[in-house]
């Protein structure tokens, strides 16, 4: 297997690579922090929701209507690796696994409820101060 492994990875042009893969993955990170800024992405609108229903309550017949605007999600470009970076050579492919993050996102949408000719309205907000996920990514060598 040493030996596989040692003739795949003399087709790797090793000028590419960073010292790590950590600065690498770090490298690639910060990129998409710069891309989320650029292409505005930060704020991201949420799309509107809205729907018209009914309920029969005992003997009543409610008509309702629940309806979500204005939307907003900030915090993408506070995109982070929150882990360790793992890399495994494994039936001629590199798997790079990988656990990343955002620091603080921030959710908001207006809100309006009507039942029948009654109605109220409001907004509702949610803060997570941190989010991670596991990614792996797989580049076959041949």
């Amino acid at each position: 297997m040493k030996t596989q492994l040692n003739e795949k990875l003399k087709n790797v042009n090793l000028t590419n690579l960073q010292p790590t893969s950590n600065s690498m993955v770090d490298e690639w990170i910060e990129q998409s922090q710069k891309i989320i800024v650029e292409k505005r992405l930060d704020p991201l609108p949420l799309p509107e929701y809205s729907r018209n229903s009914t309920a029969n309550l005992l003997v009543m017949k409610l008509d309702y209507r629940v309806a979500l605007g204005n939307g907003t999600l900030k915090g993408l470009s506070t995109l982070v690796r929150t882990g360790p970076i793992k890399a495994i050579y494994s039936e001629d492919s590199l798997i790079l696994e990988v656990n990343m993050g955002f620091k603080n996102l921030r959710a908001k949408y207006d809100w309006q409820f009507n039942v029948q000719k009654m109605s109220r309205a409001g907004n509702v907000t949610c803060n997570a101060s941190k989010i991670a996920a596991f990614v792996r990514v797989t580049q076959p060598l041949i």
